[in-house]
């Protein structure tokens, strides 16, 4: 909040609402003027936090949206400068421990991990249709995963057997060829894998924070907390774009990436968790806060 709001009065996006934790917080910290637009792709969570947020009624609009579709929703509520924009990334708690959605390997339901239900691709066409090397790709590409030519190649083999169906189909195929002191994280890095590359995450989020330099006032903040390494990656690389540092890859004889200088980033290594934050809070353990202020172009 001490980076995020600056202005009472002003205007921000919560453009991940989950179970409308940091919209309440944004809201409590705003004066009456002040105003919220907080979104998100979940049905459940638009429901959850519409129900959590209704004594600020008048101060905040809620809509269901993907990031993708960020600046329309922005566009046709007639915005044109903000003070400050919220991405939290990490995955609502209610989501992931509901078994119908798929997202974790310790609770059994269907193979699904879709934020959007109106995707069509679900973790269960993935693991039962895709080669095998588009599968080790993917665990390799979204989860960093060592091991992904091996547990691509047991999926392959299981489902020649029967289908891959629910989160502990998947679970097996990948412990049956992991060391064991290696299960827990493993596990994790392919159902990140997997659920980054059905949502699009690290492309929805390219375009999403794109959106925030274009309608962020001068003096306004991009605050994004990440909790895996992929993500925050896409945030240092915008940050470095929009600071004036290029981002071209090594080699290269003259810079193309366009680098402009917009924002001041203002975290110069990312903010984590104290212990005692993840003694209370230890799904925070992994989180990574980094902000950025717009300036005036030179």
């Amino acid at each position: 909040m001490s980076f995020l709001v600056t202005d009472p009065r002003g205007t921000y996006v919560d453009a991940t609402v989950g179970d409308a934790g940091h919209s309440t917080r944004i809201l409590e910290r705003l004066s009456p003027p002040g105003r919220l637009f907080a979104f998100d792709c979940d049905p459940k969570a638009i429901r959850t936090s519409s129900e959590k947020l209704r004594r600020f009624r008048h101060r905040f609009k809620l809509r269901r949206s993907r990031f993708s579709e960020l600046e329309g929703e922005l566009n046709k509520m007639g915005l044109t400068a903000v003070d400050g924009f919220l991405y939290d990334l990490g995955l609502r708690t209610s989501a992931l421990t509901d078994p119908e959605r798929g997202f974790s390997h310790s609770v059994e339901g269907p193979l699904d991990m879709r934020s959007d239900p109106d995707l069509n691709l679900t973790a269960e066409q993935i693991v039962n249709s895709f080669q095998q090397g588009e599968l080790a790709e993917i665990f390799l590409s979204y989860g960093e995963e060592r091991h992904s030519r091996r547990i691509a190649r047991n999926i392959v083999r299981r489902r020649s057997r029967s289908p891959l169906e629910t989160t502990f189909d998947l679970r097996d195929a990948v412990l049956e060829v992991i060391p064991k002191n290696f299960a827990v994280k493993t596990l994790s890095r392919v159902f990140q894998a997997l659920r980054l590359y059905i949502n699009r995450d690290l492309e929805e989020l390219r375009v999403a924070l794109e959106v925030a330099v274009r309608f962020l006032k001068p003096g306004g903040r991009i605050v994004v907390v990440t909790y895996q390494s992929k993500e925050d990656q896409v945030v240092k690389e915008l940050f470095r774009k929009f600071s004036g540092r290029c981002v071209c890859p090594p080699g290269m004889p003259e810079c193309r990436c366009g680098k402009v200088k917009l924002l001041k980033v203002l975290t110069r290594k990312a903010v984590t968790p104290s212990p005692e934050e993840i003694k209370l809070n230890p799904s925070a353990r992994s989180a990574r806060l980094r902000a950025a202020e717009r300036i005036i172009p030179r």
